[in-house]
């Protein structure tokens, strides 16, 4: 495995770019949940799109990438779910 060198502004484009997508959906899903746009979504309805297109989209960029996937540590991997339920 190939480290690369630390790029803070790389960083902070992906963390602006990242907060933009989520202040950008979570306005969509207030819009269509509360009737502005037309008839208001079921709030399932509403969750479940967000959820089925983020899925679309990370699987697009997976086909074009194509990261190799090791074994995980299992460990690591149950404690975040489980921080994430809890939390």
């Amino acid at each position: 495995m190939t480290l690369r060198a630390p790029n803070p502004p790389l960083a902070i484009a992906f963390m602006l770019t990242a907060t933009a997508f989520i202040a950008g959906t979570m306005i969509l899903a207030k819009l269509l949940g509360t009737g502005t746009l037309g008839e208001p979504f079921h709030p399932l309805q509403v969750s479940h799109g967000r959820f089925l297109f983020a899925f679309l989209a990370l699987a697009m960029v997976a086909a074009v990438v194509k990261p190799k996937i090791r074994q995980p540590d299992l460990r690591l991997h149950v404690g975040r779910t489980a921080f994430g339920w809890g939390v």
